[in-house]
């Protein structure tokens, strides 16, 4: 919920949820997050009704698979991690993020849970050079053979967190 225009507390209490059109209404906000992710001075699509939907939409299918990962990846002992609740938190930061940079499918209501939201290859990513070949991480690729998005990097394992 909002204390002030300018300041977002969210709740440890799941139902209270901030949501994402509600960041992209608040101008003061999205001037200091486009100045935070070194979008401040590009040209932005309008934030208008259709993209704030979107933004909406896709925050519901984060949280939604997020909560799926949890309960099928995350050990039932680990649950109770803080960073599990920040990342909750967060994830209405990156629906805007990403409905920003038009880096999601145009009809997220037509992707099925297992499928990717990304779109296809398009130039609103930043491409990656030889420097960042050697950094430790998981990276993505457009295949365009196979028309879809490869993870590449390394993984944790299947042993969750800790």
């Amino acid at each position: 919920f909002a204390s002030s225009p300018t300041e977002y507390r969210v709740s440890w209490d799941r139902s209270v949820i901030m949501k994402a059109s509600a960041l992209l209404s608040d101008a003061e906000w999205m001037g200091r997050f486009l100045g935070l992710v070194g979008l401040a001075g590009q040209q932005q699509k309008p934030i208008d009704d259709e993209l704030k939907a979107r933004a909406d939409q896709l925050q519901t299918s984060l949280d939604l698979r997020f909560t799926n990962h949890v309960k099928t990846k995350v050990p039932l002992n680990q649950h109770h991690y803080f960073i599990l609740n920040w990342l909750r938190k967060n994830l209405v930061i990156d629906a805007v993020h990403m409905v920003l940079c038009d880096h999601v499918k145009r009809k997220l209501d037509r992707v099925m849970p297992h499928q990717c939201l990304l779109r296809p290859a398009c130039n609103a990513f930043l491409m990656c050079t030889n420097a960042e070949a050697n950094l430790h991480g998981a990276y993505l690729h457009y295949d365009d053979n196979l028309c879809e998005w490869i993870r590449s990097g390394s993984a944790d394992g299947g042993k969750g967190m800790g």
